[in-house]
């Protein structure tokens, strides 16, 4: 049997790295006869592996499903951050159309999943023959609250390699400290690993036994925040008096087996203040190694040192940790015991013994295993790679400018509250497909311009001059545009500061404007139900919520069989804003009358928005009273996306494959699929033109124009991603 193994590999996972280097080695070491096993990652490039592919790029993952195809059966790594997208989704383009047998192994099961967490995990959990995951907790919580078989589910750890016990010498040659008592402690250089705890108890341990050193192994990625946190634990143990005692070692230096370091050390601390692990692979590995283990209670925790395996202590508790130090150095009969338990469960979990279950696993499911792939609409991967340079050439001093001619920017064109709201959007939500500290530095100087546009008097501003000055008077529909704008912050971003920021301009605007048109109602629902997502305690958004979802319900006829299904005389611009506003407070609400008035308006504006499946954004100019076509022949960027949004939502909440179609049509039109078969989208730049005339695409390029494309792109994506599942 041909074996492969997919996995995520990025210095910030350690665990998974660790975990996969060894399954591969050992897999390898221990191959049958003509077996073959290799290795793909996403991410950075590991010693061995056949190939590495970007994570980011959605490419990558369609190109990476035929090399898995060729292989007999394929072991997945699977940790939501470790792949691309939200959660990690990007995985379910490679997932969805393998076509050999799967196991896959779960790195991280939260204990507070959302619900497309749970979604993602469970398809992945069907996809495949077998799940691993590493405590019976994470197995209960894949089983009641992912609905995960609890056939598929098999407990694993994190194994352990065979190592000789290091001398005294070979210690300090390994991390050049001498001393005659070693605690030592490992994990990331954050507040969350507890570690001032352990330095605090340290001058109490210094009575008993002065020359004691603590070795801290910092798993985290060299960067300012581990800098910063490396500084505030040398301050500390300045301050207590034992900053001699102190190492902080990067887990890069770390020579040979961490297993055979840790077993060296004659204590291991884990001082980790989140009670909800349900995995942690470090620990583990001391436990396996025969080291004497002290933990605060986590599930995890709590779980592996069952059976005398080590003692606890509670969560930042100087004094019982400083009283449980003092047990195990003096290595009396009960320490002794634990060491001989946790030995034996090493001695269990060796990782012979783990590749024997693996196979085993695999013999016996993947033959009564059936693959089936389904054929989707369209592959992600056929789709322009996300690529906003265009937008960010648009970048100036306080946001992003609205025009530029050819690719020139025109920074006359000034700023605009509308198109920086939509710019805001984008970068929220690509943020959330990729963490990175630009796009975070963007969305910070967007809500900066936000806040410029209001006025010293209370009132606000549409635009902003290059020079900076407020100009005219705030539009609603321009606030409105903030408003949804700020509720998709708050959804997409991690940084609290940022949500806080958002969450209180959006209570502002709130209390200084007022949004009663029925498209400025339509974006208020849009940005409070991004807020309710995570929030629906928030009364006083619930309110104004259903108030405005009531002002919009009662401009659509109640006679569903009249002709005219619309909620106004004449179709305006924006087709598609009041539906997909709707369309969000129906996903909170439930309210079977919100979902029908919205198909049935669909369904009546469907034949002037397609010609033969073509989509054809001009419908603008119909009235009740009379039926001209059009009011001008340009066909305007900006009114296409809100469709494909509508189309989208409207498929994940009904499941109609019909719906499906139709956003990929709409989203076709910016591509070339239109009347004169050229596409606004522009594929080097990124950019997208801002309208389609009667011969010709014209040639500015907005920031409003380009953002509404990418906004349809990321609304398609949702489209395959529901659609992928939705399979199972």
């Amino acid at each position: 049997m041909n074996i492969l193994i997919v996995a995520p590999s990025s210095p910030e996972y350690r665990s998974v790295n660790l975990y996969t280097t060894q399954l591969f080695s050992c897999l390898k070491h221990l191959a049958e006869d003509g077996e073959k096993v290799d290795l793909i990652s996403f991410g950075e490039e590991v010693d061995g592996g056949l190939c590495t592919f970007d994570k980011y790029v959605l490419d990558d993952y369609q190109e990476a499903v035929s090399t898995i195809n060729k292989y007999d059966a394929c072991i997945l790594q699977f940790h939501p951050d470790g792949f691309g997208g939200a959660d990690g989704d990007f995985i379910l383009s490679l997932v969805s159309q393998v076509q050999i047998p799967l196991l896959s192994i779960f790195h991280f099961v939260s204990s507070e999943p959302q619900e497309r967490e749970k979604r993602i995990t469970n398809y992945l959990a069907n996809k495949s023959m077998a799940v691993l995951a590493f405590s019976q907790l994470a197995i209960e919580f894949l089983e009641h609250y992912y609905k995960v078989s609890r056939d598929k589910i098999f407990r694993t750890d994190y194994g352990v390699s065979m190592f000789e016990p290091l001398s005294l010498i070979e210690r300090e040659k390994a991390i050049g400290v001498n001393s005659e008592k070693v605690i030592m402690a490992c994990g990331d250089m954050c507040p969350s690993s507890g570690f001032e705890t352990i330095i605090n108890a340290l001058p109490s341990i210094q009575k008993t036994y002065s020359n004691v050193g603590l070795i801290i192994v910092n798993t985290s990625t060299p960067d300012s925040n581990t800098r910063e946190y490396k500084k505030v634990l040398k301050r500390l143990s300045a301050q207590r008096g034992v900053k001699d005692q102190l190492t902080i070692i990067d887990y890069e230096n770390v020579g040979g087996d961490i297993g055979q370091l840790f077993n060296s050390a004659d204590a291991y601390v884990s001082s980790n203040i989140n009670d909800k692990k349900l995995e942690d692979a470090f620990l583990s590995i001391a436990v396996g190694s025969g080291t004497a283990v002290i933990s605060t209670p986590s599930w995890y925790a709590k779980e592996l040192l069952d059976d005398q395996k080590g003692s606890l202590f509670a969560f930042k508790s100087i004094s019982e940790l400083s009283s449980e130090l003092l047990q195990v150095l003096r290595n009396n009969s009960e320490v002794q015991l634990f060491r001989a338990n946790a030995s034996l469960y090493g001695a269990q979990n060796s990782w012979s013994v783990l590749i024997k279950r693996v196979r085993e696993i695999i013999n016996s499911s993947s033959s009564s295993f059936d693959v089936e792939v389904k054929e989707s609409l369209f592959y992600p991967a056929d789709m322009p790679e996300l690529n906003l340079q265009q937008l960010l050439s648009l970048r100036a001093n306080a946001g992003f400018i609205e025009e530029s001619l050819f690719g020139v920017p025109d920074f006359k064109s000034g700023y605009t509250l509308r198109g920086n709201a939509m710019a805001l959007q984008v970068f929220a939500k690509v943020n959330k497909f990729k963490h990175d500290q630009q796009h975070v530095c963007v969305i910070q100087q967007l809500l900066g311009l936000i806040k410029l546009m209001r006025k010293d008097d209370g009132g606000w501003g549409s635009s902003l001059s290059y020079e900076g000055q407020v100009i005219g008077v705030g539009q609603e529909i321009d606030l409105a545009y903030a408003v949804w704008s700020l509720g998709v912050v708050y959804s997409s971003c991690k940084e609290e500061g940022i949500k806080d920021v958002a969450y209180s301009m959006m209570l502002q605007l709130f209390n200084e404007n007022d949004f009663n048109s029925n498209d400025a109602s339509a974006l208020v629902l849009l940005g409070v139900s991004e807020v309710l997502k995570n929030d629906q305690s928030n009364s006083d958004l619930i309110d104004r919520l259903r108030g405005a979802l009531a002002n919009l319900k009662k401009q659509f006829p109640t006679d569903a069989y009249q002709g005219w299904q619309w909620h106004e005389k004449e179709i305006q611009s924006q087709v598609g804003l009041v539906l997909l506003g709707m369309l969000s407070a129906y996903e909170l609400l439930q309210e079977d009358e919100i979902l029908s008035i919205v198909k049935r308006a669909m369904r009546f504006i469907e034949r002037f928005l397609f010609v033969d499946t073509r989509f054809l954004p001009t419908a603008i100019g119909r009235s009740r009273e009379q039926s001209i076509e059009v009011k001008d022949t340009i066909q305007e960027s900006a009114d296409t996306y809100l469709i494909t949004k509508v189309y989208a939502k409207l498929f994940a909440l009904t499941s109609n494959t019909r719906y499906a179609k139709l956003a990929f049509s709409a989203h076709s039109w910016y591509l070339g699929d239109n009347t004169l078969g050229r596409s606004l989208f522009d594929i080097n730049s990124g950019g997208c033109y801002k309208a389609l005339s009667k011969r010709s695409v014209e040639p500015v390029m907005s920031t409003t124009s380009t953002s509404t494309y990418w906004l349809s792109y990321f609304a398609l994506y949702d489209v395959y991603s529901e659609q992928v599942l939705k399979e199972l």
